[in-house]
């Protein structure tokens, strides 16, 4: 299109407006229609809402979503289907082991570290807190009788440091009271004793 074309073209457009103003609302227009397409072409992140399983690779616990247990998106301890999935968790009922958060195993349809072919002991694995041992050494199963327990270190369960353990900076060697060790003092050699 020639200049004295798209001249006649904006004058007939504008009628007495000035020819910038005319420019900035056909670029204006333009920019919202160019928009408009690009997110009408995206789709938008409440489409993923609530729309996957168990065992599905996932990026935030708002996508999972199951019938019959509470799922969340995280790692299922299975590497061949990307590092989160949609899981839950030990107690809860399952179809297949990669429904399962962490070690867990789907045995007899329910979520449980009761497996015979691994046995998880660490910090953060569940664990019975009747079982004497049930964690590795330095952690203790944190959780009431009658509950499913989480391994973890004794101050991260109660606040205090275990005895053996190095004393609080707070807390002065000697026989000297340390409401944060276990035993309530802090030895000579600066351990909780």
């Amino acid at each position: 299109m020639d200049d004295r074309r798209f001249d006649s073209l904006v004058r007939s457009l504008a009628g007495k407006a000035p020819r910038r103003a005319v420019l900035r609302a056909l670029a204006g227009g333009a920019g919202a229609a160019l928009i408009g397409a690009a997110r009408r072409g995206t789709p938008s992140a409440s489409a993923h809402h609530g729309a996957l399983g168990p065992g599905d690779a996932c990026y935030d616990s708002d996508q999972c979503v199951a019938a019959d247990a509470p799922l969340a998106c995280g790692d299922n301890g299975f590497d061949y289907d990307g590092p989160l999935n949609c899981c839950t968790f030990v107690g809860s009922r399952c179809g297949f082991d990669e429904a399962c958060c962490g070690t867990a195993s789907c045995i007899g349809g329910v979520c449980t570290n009761d497996s015979p072919f691994f046995v998880c002991s660490g910090a953060g694995c569940d664990c019975d807190p009747n079982t004497p041992n049930a964690c590795d050494a330095g952690l203790v199963c944190c959780g009431g009788a009658f509950a499913t327990g989480v391994c973890q270190t004794l101050f991260d369960c109660t606040g205090l440091f275990a005895n053996g353990e190095t004393c609080p900076a707070f807390c002065q060697p000697g026989p000297n009271p340390c409401p944060t060790c276990a035993s309530g003092y802090c030895n000579a050699a600066g351990i909780c004793g």
